[in-house]
């Protein structure tokens, strides 16, 4: 069983591992040694709201 290995990346580990590149959305990308296809990055946490 097993299919395409896709990711989506958290807004920080993007702009750290990646400096934020735009053109990373459908690149692959080898994390822990197995490749992944990037389907997009996360917005950026700004926190919860308070109820």
């Amino acid at each position: 069983a097993g299919g395409e290995r896709v990711v989506v990346l958290a807004h920080r580990f993007w702009q750290r591992r990646f400096g934020a590149e735009p053109a990373i959305v459908g690149r692959t990308i080898v994390l822990n040694g197995i490749s992944h296809e990037v389907l997009g990055v996360m917005r950026r946490f700004l926190g919860l709201s308070p109820r």
